[in-house]
């Protein structure tokens, strides 16, 4: 899969990438040691400023390049600006942070991570001044040659719409957003792929309360596969890409995307479309399930 940023470059996303969000310290950092030097082609690692693991992962990044592993132009690393850290005044200083932290030359992505400043009441009209503020600030950077593409996380549609009618020269590659069968998001998805923006999926696991959910454990035990893998893949279905976060090495080695091909007997498929229907209905019994931050009150 591959989907333009806008930029002169094209770039590719892979469909599955490392989370690390709450993952500090040295669990970020056996998290990220175990992509790199235990699976065959886990080679995506996604962070935040706000997570305050980029010191650690890019350590473990860079110690998988000097010791031959991996090369720079084999990994995908993204990061975010976070809310803090908005605006005119304040973007390009953390983009700097970011790259000083990481110390890995470039980012292959960055997003804004919210589409609300921090300390703001959410009806403020402050907060569309300070994205396009910020959005300006990281086409620079890919200007600059500092990152690849760029996107956003957590923008709803108007946040989207407003982003694509101001004049941007750079539009965004993609939107990080919690999405599972509880909460499918079918309206923004279908919005962004009718513009070309990927969706890129966390939380695939409800922040674990899917897991022994009747439906995900019927459709794994059928499949005989992992509750985990199940959801991955409905999401893989979906033509989203997904971000599994574990900081056990035995969780890891199985989200390497070996391991979330098509199925051998449906090629092109992730899952059989009766399994598929099974996880879609389960919004049906259960009610639409919002587990994650919610940005849809932000102006």
């Amino acid at each position: 899969m591959s989907v333009s940023s806008g930029s002169s470059e094209r770039v590719s996303i892979p469909r599955v990438a490392l989370g690390t969000f709450r993952s500090t310290g040295d669990d970020a950092a056996t998290a990220v040691r175990c992509a790199l030097r235990q699976t065959d082609s886990l080679r995506a690692i996604d962070t935040a400023s706000i997570y305050r693991n980029e010191l650690e992962v890019g350590r473990e990044i860079r110690d998988a390049i000097r010791d031959g592993i991996v090369s720079r132009a084999d990994l995908f690393i993204t990061s975010k600006i976070s809310p803090f850290e908005m605006g005119a005044a304040k973007a390009p200083a953390a983009v700097e942070g970011i790259l000083r932290r990481l110390d890995i030359g470039y980012l292959d992505l960055l997003l804004i991570h919210w589409p609300g400043a921090a300390k703001l009441p959410l009806s403020s009209e402050k907060h569309a001044v300070i994205r396009k503020e910020t959005w300006r600030v990281l086409e620079g950077s890919v200007r600059s040659g500092l990152v690849r593409s760029i996107g956003v996380s957590n923008y709803g549609i108007p946040h989207l719409e407003e982003l694509m009618a101001s004049p941007c020269e750079i539009l965004p590659i993609c939107n990080q957003i919690e999405c599972h069968p509880l909460y499918p998001q079918e309206e923004l998805r279908s919005w962004c792929a009718a513009r070309g923006i990927q969706v890129v999926a966390y939380s695939s696991f409800g922040s674990g309360n899917l897991f022994g959910a009747p439906a995900v454990a019927q459709v794994a035990e059928e499949m005989g596969d992992s509750q985990a893998r199940v959801l991955l893949r409905w999401a893989l279905q979906k033509n989203l890409c997904v971000l599994p976060k574990s900081i056990m090495p035995e969780r890891i080695v199985g989200y390497d995307p070996a391991h979330l091909q098509p199925l051998p007997n449906l090629p092109g498929r992730y899952l059989s479309e009766a399994h598929e229907c099974i996880l879609d209905d389960m919004v049906k019994s259960e009610g639409l399930t919002k587990y994650c931050w919610d940005s849809r009150e932000v102006r």
